[in-house]
C-alpha cells in the first residue's frame, strides 16, 4: 500500500511539471536536425548527437527575425548540422544572420563554431565563456563582458541573463520580452532526458539559487526552451527544482 502511494504521489508530481502542451510540428532538414516554428518570427532548432554507446541525444537553440536579420541562440550540435541549419536560413528565410551568442562553452552550443568563423558569422559569448573556450580550444567568440550574478543585457530581441552558477559556471539564459519565451540552455531540464545530466563542471549548490533567480526574473514567460527535451512552460522550472529533492 505504501508503495502504491508513493507511485501515485510520484505520478501525479510528474503530471504537473509535463510540458502544457504538445509541440508544434517540426521540420526534418535532415536525419540530425529539425526546426519548430513556435511563431511568425520564432524557431527551435534541434540537433542530434550520437555518442560512441549508440545513445542519441538532442540540442535546442533558438532562432528569431529581427530587423531583417536571423538572430540565433547557440549553434547545432557540430558544425554539419550548423552547415545545414545556415542553408536553410539563407535558402528559406532569405535573411542574413546577425550573430550567434553562446549560452555555456560546451560542444551541444559551440559545436558549430568553426563553421561561424569560415562564414565570418559574428559569435558572441559572456567573458566567462570565453575564457572556458580558450582552455577547451574551441574557436574564440567576442565577449559580451563579464556577466556578474543577476545582470541582463540586450542583444537584439534577446534578453541575455546571468542567473549565476548551476549546469556550469558559465551559464547564461535568454528572453525575448515580445514573445515570452524564456530559453534556458542547460541549466533547465525537461522530463524527456530525465536528471541532471552532465554535472562534472555543474555548482550543485548554487544551481538551484539559479532556477529560483530564473522564476523570479521571468514570470511572464509562456513557453520556456530547456536545453535538452521538451518544450515547456514554467513548470519546466519546477521539474528541475525538484531533481534536487527527488532521488530516482
Amino acid at each position: 500500500m505504501k508503495l502504491f502511494s508513493f507511485i501515485l504521489s510520484f505520478l501525479l508530481w510528474l503530471s504537473a511539471v509535463l510540458p502544457v502542451q504538445a509541440e508544434p510540428k517540426a521540420l526534418q532538414l535532415s536525419p540530425d536536425l529539425e526546426v519548430i516554428q513556435l511563431s511568425p518570427d520564432l524557431w527551435v532548432h534541434r540537433s542530434w548527437y550520437s555518442f560512441p554507446n549508440g545513445v542519441r541525444f538532442y540540442s535546442n537553440g533558438v532562432l528569431a527575425r529581427y530587423q531583417g536579420k536571423i538572430w540565433i541562440i547557440d549553434t547545432a550540435w557540430g558544425n554539419e548540422s550548423t552547415e545545414k541549419l545556415l542553408d536553410w536560413v539563407q535558402t528559406e528565410l532569405k535573411l542574413p544572420v546577425h550573430s550567434v551568442v553562446a549560452t555555456h562553452s560546451h560542444a551541444d552550443k559551440t559545436g558549430g563554431s568553426a563553421l561561424l568563423y569560415q562564414r565570418q558569422i559574428p559569435f558572441f559569448s559572456s567573458a566567462q565563456t570565453r575564457l572556458l573556450s580558450i582552455k577547451e580550444n574551441i574557436p574564440l567568440p567576442q565577449s559580451l563582458g563579464r556577466f556578474d550574478v543577476g545582470q541582463k543585457i540586450s542583444h537584439g530581441p534577446f534578453e541575455l541573463y546571468y542567473p549565476g552558477p548551476g549546469h556550469t559556471k558559465d551559464n547564461l539564459v535568454a528572453y525575448l520580452p515580445q514573445a515570452q519565451v524564456l530559453v534556458g540552455g542547460c541549466a533547465i531540464k525537461a522530463p524527456r532526458f530525465p536528471g541532471l545530466g552532465y554535472i562534472a563542471e555543474a555548482d550543485l549548490a548554487h544551481w538551484p539559487k539559479a532556477l529560483q533567480a530564473m522564476r523570479q526574473q521571468y514570470s511572464q514567460a509562456t513557453v520556456v526552451v530547456p536545453g535538452h527535451g521538451e518544450i515547456g512552460d514554467m513548470r519546466l522550472i519546477d521539474y528541475s527544482l525538484n531533481l534536487f529533492k527527488v532521488k530516482f
